[in-house]
């Protein structure tokens, strides 16, 4: 295509460092919540059905917080988005019009997903077990489903030479429809890299909220009043109606065991307390260490297929249109003779060790090395050097991928200063909130 000339253009409103930066850091940011609800929505329903009681514990703890954590992902996905219709309008608003309806539909998608997981929450609140299973599973599928389409948004975005085909198969009258598509390879392998991550976001949860937002009820007193609070379950708000006639049936033939007494007191008088021997917080490391390898084997996977095999490999990955696929003999691109490098060789390398240092702080606390805070305290800063060396590398990806069409580099600069300082004001704003938020959620759990 030819190229689009920068003088041309509304100068950038801010430096060049200063959008690659907020447009890197709104990604980082956004994404942690995004992987909650990603991995961590699916997860918590498979343990609120066939977890143990540790298991159930967990599941319930991070349904009730996703509402929040849904709010959260939501406001801090405007900043990336915000700077990409700041800098790269030319090639954003073009791809997302070949695929209007695509686009639009994410809409559709979230919202009914947002309400659902409000529901969810309170389902699970009120002690039911298959209600919000099913719900929680609805919200998850529509949130899949606008993981997948803002996936094959950026990458259309980032490949300009397949508009004017996929334009001419989805044109109408010489307009455009709304109705292409861009699904290949590529979409699903950056989509399957983000679940990986998702998986380690989770793992690093699991072990914040143990440590840092979960605090068990202490002992309520004597073994006659905790007896007490056993054989008063029905009047517990948190057991669903169906369970709790069938322990009251049994309690009164005679044959309830101690493994029922103890889910009527863990699960219903208190749905923080120690559920199991060795307690929640211990739990949480063991789960932990078994969920990390899923996350490792999957990002270290995928991401260097991408970053060796599609990006700077003999056999470079380019988006197909929909159209194309039909006659094409292969979706991969005629082998290069020298392609050219799109990355830094020293990123990969960097994000791996990243992903393996995390594996290997998990592994150190199993090894009685490393513990309590400070052991989340490494956790988090692996985790969030990771996200930030993907994030550094999709970035440059996505510059040299559409620099012959658009050097956003290059395009001068019109500062405006009056709107720059009312942005960081409002960021630094909602930053402070957003750490009040958290630390408010801490300081009520340990009332």
């Amino acid at each position: 295509m030819t190229p689009v000339d920068i003088y041309s253009l509304n100068g950038l409103p801010a430096p060049y460092w200063f959008i690659q930066l907020f447009k890197v850091l709104g990604f980082i940011l956004h994404s942690v919540p995004m992987h909650l609800w990603l991995a961590g929505l699916p997860l918590a329903l498979v343990l609120l059905l066939i977890g143990g009681g540790n298991g159930k514990t967990f599941a319930r703890r991070l349904l009730k917080q996703m509402p929040v954590v849904m709010a959260f992902g939501i406001n801090l996905g405007i900043v990336p988005l915000l700077f990409i219709q700041v800098a790269y309008y030319k090639v954003f608003y073009p791809a997302t019009i070949l695929m209007a309806w695509h686009w639009i539909g994410i809409l559709v998608l979230v919202l009914p997903a947002y309400y659902l997981l409000y529901i969810t929450s309170g389902l699970v609140d009120r002690g039911f077990k298959w209600r919000p299973a099913f719900s929680g599973a609805g919200a998850s599928l529509l949130l899949i489903g606008a993981g997948l389409i803002f996936a094959s948004a950026w990458s259309l975005m980032a490949s300009p030479e397949s508009w004017p085909e996929l334009w001419r198969a989805k044109s109408l009258a010489a307009a455009a429809t709304g109705l292409g598509t861009n699904w290949n390879p590529v979409v699903l392998l950056r989509f399957i890299s983000i679940c990986g991550l998702a998986i380690l976001t989770v793992t690093f949860w699991v072990l914040f909220d143990a440590h840092f937002l979960y605090v068990p009820k202490k002992d309520s007193g004597s073994g006659r009043q905790q007896q007490q609070q056993i054989s008063d379950f029905m009047e517990n708000p948190y057991l669903s109606r169906s369970r709790k006639k069938e322990l009251s049936k049994l309690r009164d033939r005679g044959k309830l065991t101690e493994e029922e007494e103890l889910e009527a007191l863990t699960y219903g008088f208190n749905d923080d307390d120690e559920a199991g021997a060795e307690g929640y917080p211990r739990w949480t490391l063991r789960f932990a260490s078994v969920l990390v390898w899923f996350g490792v084997c999957i990002t270290l996977g995928s991401l260097w297929l991408y970053y060796y095999k599609v990006i700077d490999g003999p056999e470079s990955v380019t988006s197909v249109p929909e159209a194309s696929m039909v006659n094409a003999p292969a979706r991969f691109a005629a082998p290069s003779a020298a392609p050219e490098r799109m990355i830094p060789v020293w990123i990969p390398p960097v994000t791996f060790t990243a992903v393996g240092l995390f594996a290997a702080v998990i592994i150190l606390a199993n090894l009685g090395k490393v513990g309590g805070k400070l052991f989340v305290a490494l956790l988090g800063l692996c985790l969030a050097a990771a996200l930030t060396f993907f994030a550094i590398t999709r970035q440059i990806i996505q510059n040299e991928q559409i620099k012959n069409y658009l050097d956003v580099r290059s395009i001068p600069e019109q500062m405006q200063l009056s709107p720059l300082l009312v942005f960081l004001l409002v960021f630094l704003f909602g930053a402070g909130l957003i750490f009040w938020m958290v630390a408010a959620m801490a300081k009520t759990a340990k009332r």
